[in-house]
């Protein structure tokens, strides 16, 4: 399962968070908000039929594809109370035939219950008591529960009913009126939302109208709109939060249990993740004891796995694209003696390792390696380093160089850390010799982690070293500070460096580095010139929109007319590209203001070397397949992959990042897709088709029509296009 900003940022963020992680080794994450929400008595295939407008359930299902979803997600037993024990549980504390289909678990006890009640207080351990004896506060939030701890059996207007309640029937509940204080009516759930004052783990139970038993799955759907969305608001269920939302349904249509849509929702979710894995409640349970950091599994719990191909777990960047420059720190640098090649830790199987030994106070140790590309043509590059360092608190500073000659002029690229010093981050001035401050603050790294740098700079026109910015760990820190080169008449060359400094009282430390690569970037493509549309059915480009945009001018793409399935394609050639290339990385940000309406959008950098043509072209198939697909220009048709093609959220931007190359027997290789920083792998080979026209690397989008056309428009902004 694969885990998976700022003018010139565009490259950089598409590879922060290029995670590729094996099933066996994927985890949940820890959360600080768990959110169960149980639905009732609907199938699968009847909350997700959206030719029904009475069971459809737009919202959910738009969740469930923007996040997670699983499809071959089964109930455990008919009745609704036993569903809500497995939840909470993980049995069903009955006998047999009230069990079936599924069987006591071993280690659980028969208490008598079935799909209405218990005849006894359940004594086996449970979430409540597991979440009780760790200090990990819960509540449950019942829709018209008539007050704070009731215990009857229903509300006078029935909507509520106990056998909708889990944590009622477990003897650390129902001996304890401190525990039944936890259980309240669903109307303090907004009181708590606004007061940030929500618990680590809370159960919502909609009444008998809103959780689709009474009332219809689309009144269920547009409760939970209203009801349960807000909460995706706050900050933990934003990018960089830990909030996770489970939805689900105690049993399928005429409560029988069966495929039942579950929804896995929150930013540790791999977006458009449409898990085929055979899971039950007490896989769900298992899911939300780990992502609480529970230990103890109670009931079936115990002896399955959670739901761990939503989430990226630990996960480590894949390997980047070979040849050209990448993975310099593989190859031998100067001094090669005190450079070692590790295999831990490391990214990709391969690190090195620089230790800084000097008892000098604040001694530099200097490593180099000359690059085999001088990149001479092209004056917006990028360096991509991962670095591991054991002791924070040991350097003076950290620095990256990557040092250019280039028609006469040297530019000695240099940021450096001063994690002591000034406290920032500062460039070096190779007219002045000196180092010039950044404003921005220079953190010590985290000790035994792994930290994601990209550095942006270019040469300008007049001969200046323009550093733009930094992405550390996926954040993009502005620098836009201009030096000035100094006059040198060698051979035009590109250095690696990487500088390590002592303090006043030097300890010894090591940093590893691992796929570190220097590459070209052509920026801004959006900006620049876009062929007419193809299509007269559609506007031509429209360049520097101030609103929507990222860096304060957008490129707008529409479509429109009456003819159905009707593509709109528009094209560019992007400035600075090196036509023979090998290894390409697209992208972008896109913003749309009507996703429902699209087909299709299709992106494409088409190639032209050697004899040979290279289309690649991805495409996001809103509302046929419902998957991402890969063009194949041998067959001239679309291969579909396995990944889930989530509908954009309207009015909001997304970002993108695609990876490919051409292989040395002339083939596609369609790498993998990072979206909104969740990795998405491909690893497609197609075979290329024979054009014996002119070198060139062209840039295309295309937005597709649907059966019933109506306009809409695509926004792109800080569209960029990197090449080794």
């Amino acid at each position: 399962m694969l885990c998976l900003r700022n003018k010139v940022a565009i490259f950089a963020t598409a590879l922060l968070l290029l995670c590729v992680i094996l099933p066996a080794f994927a985890q949940v994450p820890a959360s600080s908000h768990v959110i169960l929400v149980i639905e009732e008595n609907r199938s699968y295939s009847t909350v997700t039929n959206s030719g029904d407008s009475t069971n459809f359930m737009p919202w959910l299902i738009n969740e469930g594809n923007t996040y997670g979803h699983a499809t071959a997600y089964t109930t455990d037993s008919g009745g609704s109370l036993l569903d809500y024990l497995w939840l909470s549980s993980g049995s069903c504390h009955a006998n047999s035939t009230d069990c079936s289909p599924s069987s006591l678990p071993a280690g659980t006890n028969n208490f008598g219950c079935n799909g209405g009640g218990c005849a006894n207080t359940i004594t086996d351990d449970n979430i409540f008591r597991e979440l009780n004896s760790r200090g990990i506060s819960w509540k449950l939030y019942a829709e018209s529960l008539p007050s704070v701890g009731f215990m009857g059996s229903a509300s006078s207007d029935g909507l509520y009913v106990k056998r909708h309640n889990p944590a009622a029937w477990y003897s650390d509940i129902v001996n304890s009126a401190t525990q039944q204080q936890k259980m309240v009516p669903f109307t303090q759930f907004a009181t708590d939302l606004a007061n940030n004052t929500l618990p680590q783990y809370s159960i919502i139970v909609p009444n008998l109208q809103h959780d689709a038993h009474d009332g219809t799955p689309a009144a269920a759907d547009a409760w939970l709109q209203s009801n349960v969305a807000p909460v995706l608001n706050q900050s933990y269920f934003q990018t960089g939060g830990t909030g996770l939302l489970l939805i689900t349904f105690d049993n399928g249509d005429g409560d029988v249990p069966g495929q039942v849509y579950t929804a896995v929702i929150g930013p540790t979710v791999v977006k458009g993740t449409a898990s085929s894995t055979p899971y039950k409640h007490e896989n769900a349970l298992r899911t939300i004891l780990d992502a609480l950091q529970v230990s103890t599994h109670p009931g079936a719990s115990a002896n399955v796995s959670a739901m761990n191909d939503f989430f990226c777990g630990t996960c480590t960047p894949p390997p980047p694209p070979s040849g050209g420059d990448a993975n310099l720190d593989d190859n031998t640098w100067t001094p090669a003696a005190s450079a070692t090649n590790v295999t831990a830790p490391a990214l990709d199987g391969a690190s090195t390792r620089f230790d800084f030994t000097s008892t000098v106070p604040f001694d530099t140790q200097r490593w180099t390696q000359q690059t085999t590309n001088t990149f001479a043509g092209n004056s917006q590059l990028a360096m991509d380093v991962w670095v591991y360092l054991t002791n924070s608190s040991a350097p003076q500073a950290l620095n990256f160089n990557a040092h250019q000659i280039v028609n006469g002029q040297e530019y000695p690229f240099m940021l450096e850390c001063d994690f002591k010093g000034t406290g920032v981050w500062r460039v070096w001035n190779p007219g002045t010799g000196g180092w010039t401050n950044s404003t921005l603050g220079c953190a010590a790294f985290t000790a035994n982690s792994w930290n994601h740098f990209v550095f942006h700079f270019e040469r300008t026109a007049g001969n200046q070293l323009h550093y733009q910015d930094i992405v550390i760990n996926g954040t993009t820190y502005n620098l836009d500070l201009f030096t000035n080169s100094i006059a040198n008449t060698s051979a035009n060359s590109m250095t690696a460096e990487i500088h390590l400094v002592g303090d006043s009282v030097p300890d010894p430390y090591s940093i590893w580095i691992d796929q570190m690569r220097i590459m070209a970037v052509s920026a801004n493509i959006d900006d620049g010139s876009w062929a007419p549309c193809a299509s007269p059915l559609c506007s031509p480009a429209v360049n520097n929109v101030a609103s929507p945009s990222q860096d304060g001018g957008s490129t707008q793409f529409t479509a429109g007319g009456t003819t159905t399935f009707q593509t709109a394609q528009w094209s560019t050639t992007p400035s600075g590209m090196n036509t023979s290339a090998t290894q390409f990385t697209l992208d972008f940000w896109a913003y749309m203001n009507n996703p429902t309406v699209s087909q299709a959008l299709n992106f494409q950098v088409n190639q032209v070397t050697g004899g040979h043509q290279y289309p690649f072209m991805v495409e996001c198939d809103f509302k046929a397949t419902k998957l991402w697909r890969v063009w194949d220009p041998g067959t001239g048709g679309w291969q579909n992959t396995s990944i889930g093609c989530a509908v954009f959220t309207a009015n909001s931007w997304n970002h993108f990042t695609f990876r490919f190359e051409r292989t040395s027997d002339n083939r596609l290789h369609y790498r993998d897709m990072v979206i909104n920083n969740a990795v998405y792998n491909f690893d497609i080979f197609k075979s290329s088709i024979a054009n014996s026209g002119a070198a060139s690397v062209t840039m295309k989008i295309e937005l597709v029509e649907d059966g019933v056309p109506d306009s809409y428009s695509l926004w792109i902004d800080k569209l960029s296009l990197g090449d080794i």
